[in-house]
């Protein structure tokens, strides 16, 4: 049963969703961010959508704050403001 234990505590575990705008302009760039998202073990999903004018970035996870995704893209070499 601890699958199904650890099923239900995530069930409650409250899900954030945080937009940034971004300077990424390439597949490349999605790449390069995306190998650093990766790393936060808590973030759910994330998208990154180029027909945005300002390149906006998703993120969902349970509890890293804007801050450390932030640095992460910062890390990966790419300008980066949250937004909400």
């Amino acid at each position: 049963m601890p699958g199904a234990r650890r099923k239900a505590i995530l069930a409650l575990t409250a899900m954030q969703t945080y937009q940034f705008k971004t300077d990424a302009s390439c597949g490349g760039c999605v790449t390069s961010i995306g190998l650093q998202l990766d790393r936060i073990d808590d973030i759910q999903e994330w998208s990154l959508n180029l027909d945005d004018p300002e390149r906006r970035l998703t993120v969902q996870c349970e509890s890293s704050t804007p801050e450390e995704i932030r640095q992460a893209v910062v890390k990966a070499g790419f300008r980066i403001e949250f937004l909400s």
